[in-house]
C-alpha cells in the first residue's frame, strides 16, 4: 500500500492530534443551540475550529519547522508524527482515561502484568503505544467537548423555554418559536462578547 501524501498525513495529524476535535464538537453544539444549523454556518465553524487548532499546536510544531512544514512535507529530518504530537497529546490527556485505555489495551493484547520495582514495590507500567495514546487523547477531548458544549447550550435552551412560555401566555401559538428566539439568542450572544468568551473557554485548557 502506498504511503499517504505528505500534505494529507500532515492535515490528518492536525485534525486528530490537536485541539480540533474538542473545538469542532463544542462549537457545533453551540451552533445548534443558537439555532444556526445551516450548511454555510457549518463551514464557518469548521474553518474556525481548524484555525484555533493551528493556533494551539503552533508552539509544538515550531520545533520542527511549523505547521507549514508539516503540511508541505518539509519537516526537519529528525521529526516524525509521533515525535511531533506525542508530547502534546500526553500533556492534554486525562490520566484516568489513559489508565482505562491501558487496561483495555492490555486485555486485548494479552500483555503481562507490570513488573514491580524492588525499592518501592510499585508497578511500573510500560509506555502506551502511540495508537493507544491517540485513543486516550480523543476520548479525553470528546468528553471535554461535550461538557463545554453543554455549558454553551444551556443558556439558549433556557431562553427557548422562556420564549415558548411567553408565546403560549400571549396565545401566539402559531408563531414559530425560532422566529422569536433566534434574534434574542444572537443579541444575548453578542452582548456578552460570545465569540471571545467561547474562544477563551476552548483554549484555556491548553495554556
Amino acid at each position: 500500500m502506498d504511503a499517504l501524501p505528505t500534505y494529507f498525513s500532515g492535515l490528518l495529524g492536525i485534525l486528530l492530534l490537536s485541539a480540533f476535535v474538542r473545538v469542532f464538537v463544542a462549537l457545533n453544539v453551540l451552533r445548534y443551540g443558537l439555532g444556526m444549523s445551516g450548511a454555510g454556518f457549518g463551514f464557518v465553524i469548521t474553518a474556525f475550529a481548524f484555525c484555533l487548532s493551528l493556533f494551539v499546536v503552533e508552539p509544538q510544531l515550531a520545533t520542527y519547522g511549523g505547521y507549514e512544514a508539516l503540511l508541505t512535507g518539509h519537516l526537519k529530518a529528525t521529526a516524525t508524527v509521533e515525535s511531533t504530537f506525542r508530547p502534546f497529546i500526553e500533556k492534554h490527556t486525562d490520566v484516568r482515561v489513559t489508565e482505562r485505555v491501558r487496561k483495555l489495551n492490555d486485555k486485548m493484547r494479552d500483555v503481562p502484568p507490570s513488573i514491580e520495582t524492588k525499592d518501592k514495590g510499585a508497578a511500573v507500567p510500560p509506555p502506551l503505544s502511540f495508537g493507544a495514546m491517540i485513543v486516550a487523547f480523543l476520548v479525553s477531548e470528546l468528553t471535554l467537548a461535550v461538557k463545554l458544549g453543554l455549558m454553551f447550550i444551556v443558556p439558549f435552551v433556557v431562553l427557548d423555554l422562556l420564549v415558548a412560555n411567553a408565546l403560549m401566555a400571549l396565545g401566539a401559538t402559531q408563531v414559530p418559536l425560532q422566529l422569536v428566539s433566534l434574534p434574542l439568542k444572537l443579541l444575548l450572544f453578542f452582548a456578552a462578547d460570545g465569540w471571545m468568551l467561547v474562544t477563551q473557554k476552548l483554549l484555556g485548557a491548553y495554556t
